[in-house]
C-alpha cells in the first residue's frame, strides 16, 4: 500500500511538470517600459536598497555599539562581531543594534524613494517650462525652381539665411 501511496504521489508531482516542459517557449517575455507606473519602479528601488543594504549597515551598527560599549566601560574588551562562538551580545543588545540596523537601512531605502521622486518631478518641471518656452520649428520644404536656380548651394555659402518673422528665405546684402 505505501509503494503504490508513494508511485501516486510522483505521478501527481511529475506530470505538472511534464506539462510545462512541453510548453513551446520557456524563456519569459521581459516587461515592457510602459507596462509599470514610474512610481513602481522606484518603489522597488528603495526596497532593494533597504535590504540590500541591511547587512552592511547591521555590520557597522554592530562595530559602533561595540566601540561604543568598550570606550564607554560598559565592555571589558572590543567585542568581536563576526565571532560566534562569543557570548558579546546579549539578546536585548542584539535586538537593539538590529532595530537600528533596521532603521538606518529603511532611513536609506526613503531617501532613495525622495531623491527619485523630487528628481522625476524637476525633470517634468524642466520639460514643461521648454515645451512652453521653447519656439516653434517650421519646416518650410524647397520648391523646384529654387533648387534647380542654386539656391541649395547658395544656403551653404551662406548667401542666404533664415528670417524669423516672415519665415521665408532672404538674400543677405
Amino acid at each position: 500500500m505505501k509503494k503504490l501511496l508513494c508511485i501516486l504521489l510522483m505521478i501527481i508531482t511529475v506530470s505538472p511538470a511534464a506539462v510545462f516542459a512541453a510548453s513551446d517557449s520557456t524563456t519569459p517575455e521581459p516587461y515592457k517600459k510602459e507596462e509599470f507606473n514610474p512610481v513602481l519602479h522606484d518603489i522597488r528601488r528603495a526596497e532593494i536598497i533597504t535590504f540590500g543594504s541591511l547587512p552592511f549597515v547591521t555590520l557597522g551598527v554592530t562595530v559602533a555599539y561595540g566601540a561604543y560599549g568598550y570606550f564607554s566601560g560598559e565592555f571589558s574588551s572590543f567585542p568581536n562581531p563576526l565571532d560566534k562562538s562569543a557570548d558579546s551580545f546579549s539578546s536585548w543588545q542584539q535586538a537593539k543594534i538590529f532595530g537600528a540596523s533596521l532603521g538606518i537601512s529603511a532611513g536609506l531605502g526613503l531617501i532613495d524613494f525622495g531623491i527619485n521622486l523630487a528628481r522625476r518631478r524637476n525633470r517634468a518641471k524642466r520639460e514643461k517650462s521648454l515645451l512652453e518656452n521653447s519656439r516653434q520649428i517650421h519646416v518650410i520644404p524647397y520648391r523646384e525652381e529654387f533648387i534647380r536656380s542654386g539656391g541649395l548651394e547658395k544656403i551653404e555659402s551662406g548667401e542666404f539665411e533664415y528670417v524669423e518673422e516672415t519665415e521665408n528665405l532672404s538674400e543677405v546684402n
